[in-house]
């Protein structure tokens, strides 16, 4: 989402004459005046990176500009420490382009507008939505995004459209919870399923779309209409559906909604529908009240769900959250081991997922470069990486692929 609001930040100070430069560093024809953050503290690491960043700004004597989370949840603090900083808010879209207009004049100079680092990746951020519906215990974005506003359907339609003629391959429909899309609109019949239908019938241009994450609550309600929704022939057959515990009872106090008995039928009609889907899933290690046994259930669902995408964050205390107080907190070091023993679950599953999936994989998308000279990662229909030689492919290009062996989370292969 941060990725999303900064990149159409960029191209509104570009259209308004600014010189826009790549990153943080003094790399355009002129020492940078400003540096624009879109801060994030969904987690307590990831906050202490916003508070190191923005000093290195103030030691660099740069004009800061605070955008993002930590800009509504902390502002005051934001001001204590940067009195001379500027704080924007930037919750969606309609905001962003508000804040800019508001904090940012238009540019009289003769200036060569947006200036960008040769392109790595063929992706377009649209964010279809801010906020959300839930009330997860633990969860400092709520506060900061609040209640779920989308864009509607023309809106997101436009966005799109506007990507795939900058060239973009990959467009990421991201957000809070896709799932929950519309259901703020009062428009009958829109939803995730009814939003992915017009895509694939009105966008024109080659391209794929992704689809953000999905909250298992949201997405039983709209089922059958998203599921019909990834039928079309240019979304990836990728699902990012959190479940955050294999236990009951945390499930219950973390306010997610569903059960773990719910959430494993919901995935088994999705891989019903696709049964070649990757899957993505979250869990919290070390949620305060977690037993031995609780942590068994998170190893048990992983080995029963066998997900090819696990994302494990340990346990954040956010200030405000209800979850900050509760009893049972667990510490630190019993969540690191915790995490570590779900890790090991997880690449004894992968391996196994992985060397099932090789043989002939086509339509793939080459996506990116990869992280070692001389490959590049493709994309198959379902979203699964693959590492390729570079030679005789391009970016953006899409090839049929023969894979012959498996990487730790990534599939390798040649070109068929």
């Amino acid at each position: 989402m941060n990725q999303g609001e900064a990149d159409a930040a960029r191209r509104l100070l570009a259209s308004m004459g600014h010189e826009v430069v790549s990153g943080p560093v003094d790399d355009g024809p002129e020492p940078t005046d400003a540096v624009l953050i879109f801060t994030c503290d969904v987690i307590s690491s990831t906050e202490r990176r916003m508070w190191k960043r923005m000093r290195e700004v103030e030691s660099e004597g740069k004009r800061l500009f605070v955008a993002g989370c930590l800009a509504v949840v902390d502002g005051e603090r934001v001001l204590s420490e940067f009195p001379d900083a500027c704080i924007l808010d930037t919750m969606g879209i309609p905001a962003v382009e508000s804040a800019v207009q508001g904090h940012f004049s238009a540019c009289t100079e003769d200036r060569p507008g947006l200036i960008s680092a040769p392109m790595k990746r063929l992706d377009h951020v649209v964010n279809i939505s801010t906020g959300c519906l839930g009330s997860c215990t633990y969860c400092i974005t709520r506060h900061a995004r609040g209640a779920l506003i989308s864009n509607r359907p023309e809106r997101v339609m436009s966005m799109v459209q506007s990507g795939v003629d900058m060239g973009r391959k990959e467009v990421l429909l991201t957000c809070q919870d896709t799932a929950a899309y519309g259901a703020d609109l009062g428009l009958e019949g829109v939803d995730l399923g009814s939003l992915l239908r017009d895509i694939t019938s009105n966008t024109l241009g080659t391209h794929m779309v992704r689809v953000g994450m999905m909250n298992p609550s949201s997405l039983l309600k709209h089922e059958s209409s998203i599921l019909d929704g990834f039928k079309g022939g240019d979304i990836f057959k990728f699902f990012h559906i959190p479940v955050q515990s294999g236990s009951d009872h945390i499930l219950k106090a973390m306010g997610r909604g569903h059960d773990a008995g719910t959430y494993m039928g919901l995935i088994d009609r999705v891989r019903g529908a696709y049964p070649w889907a990757v899957l993505s899933t979250d869990i919290i290690v070390g949620f305060p009240g977690e037993s031995e046994e609780d942590h068994r259930r998170n190893i048990e669902l992983v080995r029963e769900l066998r997900p090819e995408i696990l994302n494990l964050t340990r346990f954040s205390t956010r200030p405000g959250t209800p979850a900050a107080s509760m009893e049972g907190q667990v510490h630190g070091n019993v969540s690191k081991e915790r995490s570590r023993e779900l890790t090991r679950a997880h690449r004894e599953v992968l391996a196994s997922v992985l060397n099932k999936r090789l043989g002939l994989h086509r339509g793939c998308l080459v996506s990116e470069a990869g992280k070692r000279e001389g490959t590049m990662m493709a994309r198959d229909r379902n979203y699964l990486p693959i590492v390729i030689p570079s030679d005789d492919v391009a970016l953006g290009e899409t090839v049929d692929i023969i894979t012959d062996r498996a990487g730790p989370t990534y599939l390798i292969g040649k070109v068929a």
